[in-house]
């Protein structure tokens, strides 16, 4: 049994970003932000090509008694937060206010898209929530959006968080979080060392 899962994802989503990379950001962004917003459009495609399975809907692509293949990651949503993601990375090359702003902003406008869009119940989500006797569950039910493929509202819901945290510690890292910029560091530093090894 063979899972197609995160090293799957990442792989591919960066070998379609070089490609991407060649063409302006601006377009590169566009591309990322329609195919997060877009691909749950496609939720209601039932198809058991392969193809399909490898860009949109969890499946087998392989499925015989001597060996399986699940695709856990379809590509299509991953390849569009990878260039999104590709994106944000050149707002650290504004100054601190203009980056502070954007971060906060963006951050709290996917939140409450997440929180809006989730209310009305309509798209963004194969799953519905649905009201229980116990708030708790019902809020479980709100929150219980779907990761495989990650869906629109998924992503508002993790990504819009993680925004207002970058804006949080972008002028001072905490105490508790300090050790990370040592582990941050050390690739880099690895890095530095490789390229000089070549020079």
């Amino acid at each position: 049994m063979t899972l197609l899962s995160v090293l799957w994802a990442l792989g591919w989503a960066m070998i379609v970003l070089s490609v991407l990379v060649r063409i302006p950001l601006s377009v590169m962004t566009a591309v990322g932000l329609i195919m997060i917003t877009g691909h749950n459009l496609l939720d209601s495609i039932q198809s058991s090509n392969p193809v399909w399975s490898i860009l949109h809907s969890p499946n087998f692509i392989l499925n015989n008694p001597q060996h399986s293949v699940f695709i856990v990651y379809p590509l299509l949503p991953w390849v569009g937060v990878t260039a999104v993601g590709y994106s944000l990375g050149q707002v650290y090359a504004w100054n601190s206010q203009r980056r502070r702003e954007f971060l906060l902003r963006a951050g709290m406008a996917a939140t409450a898209a997440f929180v809006i869009l989730r209310s009305i119940n309509i798209y963004g989500d194969q799953a519905r929530w649905t009201m229980h006797k116990s708030t708790l569950f019902t809020a479980l039910s709100f929150l219980n959006t779907c990761k495989y493929p990650p869906s629109l509202l998924f992503l508002l819901m993790t990504l819009g968080p993680a925004l207002v945290f970058l804006w949080a510690v972008d002028r001072r890292t905490p105490q508790l979080l300090r050790p990370a910029l040592t582990f941050g560091k050390v690739p880099r530093f690895i890095s530095y060392c490789t390229y000089l090894s070549f020079i």
